[in-house]
């Protein structure tokens, strides 16, 4: 996955090495700013999204919006309800 420019959530301060093209945005303390850590995140994020988008059911993707901020959190949210409701539904757990 690093190869296509994914780095995973697992990799610690992923968020200095990702290269979005936008200056860091500073707190007082000169430390990047949770909203900044998160966008940089998102960007990788897409990578990963993007090379198993076969396996995402096609009405989480129909609930996303991804051209905001925070795509990634709604993201989490509609893939966990679909999850939820699959196995509700007597399907089992999903497994894909």
């Amino acid at each position: 996955m690093e190869a296509f420019g994914y780095i995973g959530a697992y990799v610690e301060e992923r968020e200095k090495l990702i290269e979005d093209g936008f200056a860091d945005v500073k707190d007082a303390d000169g430390n990047m700013t949770e909203e900044n850590k998160e966008k940089r995140c998102e960007q990788s994020d897409m990578v990963f999204l993007l090379l198993n988008i076969a396996v995402v059911p096609d009405e989480v993707i129909k609930q996303s919006d991804f051209s905001t901020h925070g795509w990634a959190s709604k993201f989490k949210e509609n893939m966990q309800a679909f999850k939820d409701k699959w196995a509700a539904d007597g399907k089992g757990e999903w497994k894909y």
